[in-house]
């Protein structure tokens, strides 16, 4: 069974991938993906040559600039690296044992990835909760703001799901939430 693990910025995805992990779901996680494919050389050519860029100097930050400041980019962007992360996250699934696998893909309705699952799960927190844990990790409000932005709204992304987690409260609370989804999952496989 495929399930797609999505939720707003901040709601705290990673920590219920690891949760569902330690239950015996497999975690595939787009971000380290996303990171491994923009590691190899001809990847980071493409997306330069997409993104009219010269220097790669301190590519990863410039992507970033881009993707945020220049929504042409950034579609072209996005049109470019998301087959090549839905590949890998396929391979890696063919790969491993049978079972459960948690896809967790933090814009998997942009993505618009919603059919590609049999389930989806959404992690959602308070925005004032959201900004905290974002600002307190070391990152800027800024950065905050601009990665909110991306999102489609979160009423949207709550409907079209099967499950809402919602992480507005304590690691007990989450891990709760989190065992009884599983325990509904396992009903099914």
């Amino acid at each position: 069974m495929r399930i797609g693990l999505t939720g707003d910025i901040a709601a705290g995805k990673s920590s219920v991938a690891r949760i569902f992990e330690k239950l015996g779901a497999h975690v595939i996680d787009s971000d380290k993906v996303v990171a491994r494919i923009l590691s190899e050389e001809n990847t980071m050519e493409k997306i330069m040559e997409i993104l009219k860029m010269n220097d790669s100097a301190n590519i990863k930050s410039a992507i970033a600039d881009v993707i945020f400041n220049d929504d042409e980019k950034r579609e072209a962007y996005l049109r470019y690296l998301y087959p090549l992360v839905f590949q890998e996250m396929e391979k890696q699934e063919r790969n491993a044992d049978k079972g459960v696998f948690i896809w967790e893909v933090p814009l998997l309705f942009e993505a618009d990835w919603q059919s590609e699952f049999e389930k989806i799960i959404f992690v959602s927190a308070p925005f004032d909760v959201r900004k905290k844990r974002w600002i307190e990790s070391g990152r800027s409000l800024s950065d905050f703001e601009r990665r909110n932005a991306l999102f489609k709204e979160s009423v949207y992304k709550i409907q079209a799901s099967d499950f809402v987690i919602n992480n507005d409260s304590t690691i007990e609370s989450l891990r709760k939430q989190v065992s009884n989804i599983w325990k509904d999952i396992i009903k099914e496989v």
